[in-house]
């Protein structure tokens, strides 16, 4: 399982699937036979954007939400800030990565229009809202913002 206190996961209730992030990998687990169907290679990420594993930080699978519009699961990758897409039909990762102005990304959450995908960065007390369209992040909400000047 992913490094720390992490438990990433998406669900495609369509084809019964449970994926689970880790370290290394996202595991794609069949929910009616309990068995492991597909094993998703993080290094991937790299290559999809032109570099070798080895010159990118691409471990920790830190969270994780699945667009069944797009048959996309949107994954993050804590110690590089920023979410990776996996393109489930064609069982690759999208050739760009979408990096976020917040530190150690750790939940994914999704609207329910699937437009926006929400992304908790714990280290910087902040929300990176992701937009689903152009694939970039689009604002980034401070949660210290609402506290009054001293």
């Amino acid at each position: 399982i992913s490094a720390g206190p992490y438990y990433p996961f998406a669900y495609d209730s369509n084809s019964h699937t449970l994926y689970v992030g880790a370290t290394y990998v996202v595991l794609a687990i069949d929910a009616i036979t309990d068995e492991i169907k597909k094993v998703i290679h993080l290094e991937d990420v790299a290559r999809a954007i032109g570099l070798e594993p080895w010159q990118f930080i691409y471990i920790n699978a830190t969270g994780m939400v699945y667009n069944p519009q797009e048959n996309y699961l949107y994954i993050g990758h804590l110690d590089s800030s920023f979410v990776s897409i996996y393109d489930l039909t064609n069982d690759l990762f999208l050739p760009q990565v979408i990096p976020m102005k917040g530190f150690f990304p750790q939940f994914l959450f999704a609207s329910d229009d699937y437009s926006k995908v929400y992304v908790m960065n714990i280290r910087s007390d902040s929300i990176s809202v992701i937009d689903v369209n152009s694939k970039t992040e689009e604002k980034v909400i401070d949660l210290h913002s609402y506290l009054p000047e001293p």
